[in-house]
């Protein structure tokens, strides 16, 4: 049965209002001009002057990690309650708020181990609060998580007290994650959503299996590492798990234009490419005047805004030139 939520014309609204958020997006002469600052201090200066626009924030050298987390949770909380006004699709966003309620699962897990306080680690991008994510993992009670999502933490954190492994922490709660967001994809049921979701696990499982043969670990841990839901069954990464990368690469073209075998000789710069092929996808409906893709395009334009914003200031801050920083940036496969 079809989402009714998902009807063309209840975003007919949302998605001028999308088209003008996405003039304000710090891209293009707006992130140039951040990488050809003088320094450190000039580029967090232009970046404070463009989020303070948007809200009261504070800002120093060694905080600015907050104000882009502030920022991009600021961003969810404005997207979601357009989404609502226009009587949208509530959870359109869920699957990518995941990502961010993982982490802060995973962090409060680990913290909790160490008698250490994981309050700074959170971030308030995620479909629960911080605080709520607190208290599940402090009263054991997942009962408010999706049910994939609850499963894993259950599990994560019985293997984690049994064998100390925080690994164990990491690849349990990601593939929770993974079912959780294919599962809220079908729910919802927009192929474009879907799709994301799908070259996600995809590229994830890319870089996966190449740092798996860097390390040399076995294939039965490569296969509880795998995600499941991407276009590539997760058969196939162990078909060709050999010890070695041809293999694999020499097969990626026929589910992705671009991958090469030189790509795993540096992960950075393979990072880079999987993040590239994903932004690619997300701005294939750019032309598209409205509909339901254009809020979670939006959003994922954002993440990546933040993400390079980052780049830019880390790279300032560590004294790199405007030339390596420029390198690093994240922009869509061509």
């Amino acid at each position: 049965m079809k989402n009714t939520k998902l009807t063309d014309t209840n975003y007919l609204f949302l998605s001028t209002t999308v088209a003008c958020l996405e003039n304000s997006l710090i891209r293009g002469e707006a992130l140039a001009k951040l990488v050809d600052a003088k320094d450190f201090g000039d580029s967090l200066r232009l970046v404070t002057d463009v989020y303070s626009q948007r809200g009261e924030i504070t800002t120093s050298s060694d905080d600015y990690e907050k104000m882009l987390s502030a920022e991009l949770a600021r961003a969810y909380a404005e997207m979601e309650s357009l989404i609502a006004s226009s009587g949208g699709e509530k959870e359109l966003l869920s699957p990518l708020r995941t990502v961010y309620d993982c982490h802060n699962l995973k962090s409060c897990i680990k913290c909790e181990a160490l008698n250490v306080p994981a309050d700074g680690m959170l971030v308030s991008c995620g479909n629960f609060a911080p605080a709520d994510i607190s208290e599940m993992v402090r009263n054991r009670d997942f009962s408010a998580l999706p049910e994939a999502l609850a499963q894993a933490v259950v599990c994560a954190i019985d293997e984690f007290s049994a064998t100390g492994d925080p690994q164990k922490v990491d690849i349990i709660i990601d593939k929770g994650a993974f079912l959780q967001m294919r599962d809220v994809c079908k729910k919802i049921g927009l192929p474009y959503l879907s799709s994301l979701c799908s070259i996600k696990a995809d590229m994830c499982n890319v870089m996966t299996f190449v740092r798996a043969v860097r390390a040399g670990i076995g294939k039965d841990l490569l296969s509880d590492m795998l995600q499941e839901g991407g276009r590539i069954p997760a058969g196939y990464f162990l078909e060709c798990f050999d010890g070695k990368t041809e293999k694999l690469f020499s097969g990626l073209g026929a589910y992705y234009n671009g991958f090469e075998e030189k790509d795993a000789e540096s992960l950075s710069a393979l990072e880079k490419k999987c993040d590239g092929i994903y932004l690619s996808y997300s701005e294939s409906i750019w032309m598209s005047s409205f509909g339901p893709e254009k809020p979670v395009m939006y959003m994922i334009q954002k993440e990546n805004e933040i993400r390079n914003v980052r780049i830019v200031l880390s790279g300032k801050k560590a004294g790199l030139s405007a030339e390596t920083i420029r390198e690093r940036l994240r922009v869509a496969a061509r």
